[in-house]
């Protein structure tokens, strides 16, 4: 298996109404919620997703720098010992299996 695409997806939801909070002795309005969704997709159709932040820095820099970097991995292989930088998917991430 062998990743194939990743995708910060951006999105913004506006709320009916303006909502305000207490923030540091005064009123916080928030007109919209905004969030990022990661998007993994596999070369045998296994697609995962998760959290990112919310902003489009980190858009760019997942299609710039970590799309790259995970395009033709393997998501299921360990650390390896000769690359500090690689990551251990098959223990600490696992987006595929939320849906």
């Amino acid at each position: 298996m062998k990743i194939t695409d990743v995708q910060g997806i951006l999105m913004s939801y506006p709320l009916p109404r303006p909502l305000e909070l207490l923030f540091y002795n005064g009123l916080r309005t928030i007109l919209k919620r905004d969030a990022m969704l990661i998007r993994v997709v596999t070369d045998n159709g296994i697609i995962g997703y998760a959290p990112g932040p919310a902003h489009e820095r980190a858009a760019e820099e997942i299609l710039r720098r970590i799309r790259p970097f995970l395009l033709g991995r393997d998501p299921l292989q360990g650390r390896s010992s000769n690359s500090p930088a690689s990551l251990n998917w098959s223990k600490s991430i696992e987006p595929w299996r939320l849906h």
